[in-house]
């Protein structure tokens, strides 16, 4: 019964220390988001620019503007924080609330997106879900 108490004990300060220190589920962005070319072994991404028969495959926005496009995900979506921004692409990160497990994601102007996980074998479709919201808030 003791030890029960006593793992119980070190999980809890593990997810104390988890929610309270958000750097310490910081992640950088992975190799490949820029190009497209992530590991198809784990769920935890989504992409236009693989096959549409892919799993991971997602639609491409339109992008009509670069800037429009950043202003309204800065105004719209505010925990999606743009890290870099170029004329022919952007690239930014958002952390979850509670475990703050960091997404990154990277729009091209030509509207080709991908979104990754960084932590994780699955998403549980939250890269997904992203690129919907900016789909269906700011173009």
């Amino acid at each position: 019964m003791k030890l029960i108490w006593i793992v119980l004990a070190l999980i809890l300060a593990l997810v104390v220390i988890l929610y309270l220190f958000p750097q310490i589920n910081f992640r950088e962005m992975p190799k490949g988001l820029v190009e497209g070319q992530l590991p198809d072994d784990k769920p935890n991404w989504v992409s236009s620019l693989v096959n549409e028969s892919d799993s991971h495959y997602i639609a491409p926005l339109k992008v009509e503007s670069m800037p429009q496009l950043v202003a309204c995900i800065e105004r719209k979506i505010p925990e999606l924080k743009i890290q870099k921004q170029e004329a022919s692409f952007l690239v930014g990160y958002r952390q979850s609330p509670f475990f703050h497990f960091v997404d990154w994601i990277c729009i091209h102007a030509d509207g080709n997106v991908i979104s990754s996980a960084t932590m994780g074998y699955s998403d549980f479709g939250k890269n997904r879900e992203l690129v919907e919201k900016i789909r269906s808030l700011c173009l």
